[in-house]
């Protein structure tokens, strides 16, 4: 990849992020919303990567499957992963239905989540090489 190519797209990704997290900022601070229980979701943001990270540095070499072509590790990353974003997109639901937050600041927040997490998956889809190319999902 060319350095003009992965310089816009660092620069692309970090529009897309700071976009997010100005949705999630507005939340949270705009007059008629007022409290800041919507960034709790900022925690699904540090722990999603962490499971995908751990997968990958692994070398367990112990594969179940149809194929063989999955590891154990690797389906378990998965799912807490999926479980992390389902978990940042349950936050302010939960927290709407229980009265917690306004409406606006529920779907403020979804619209944030959304945004950071394609964020997320976009980096790990086009800025992480491994040794046999770039791959998180193939």
């Amino acid at each position: 990849m060319a350095c003009g190519q992965s310089m816009g797209g660092v620069c692309a990704l970090a529009f897309f992020v700071t976009m997010g997290l100005l949705m999630i900022v507005l939340a949270c601070a705009l007059k008629e919303y007022g409290n800041w229980y919507p960034l709790l979701v900022l925690l699904t943001y540090f722990l999603t990567p962490i499971p995908a990270t751990i997968a990958r540095r692994s070398d367990s070499g112990y594969s179940i499957g149809f194929g063989g072509e999955t590891s154990v590790m690797w389906d378990v990353a998965l799912f807490c992963t999926a479980a992390l974003v389902v978990s940042g997109f349950g936050i302010p639901l939960v927290l709407w239905h229980h009265g917690t937050i306004a409406a606006g600041a529920c779907w403020l927040t979804f619209g944030g989540n959304g945004v950071i997490f394609l964020s997320i998956l976009a980096y790990f889809r086009y800025f992480t090489e491994d040794d046999g190319g770039w791959t998180l999902i193939n």
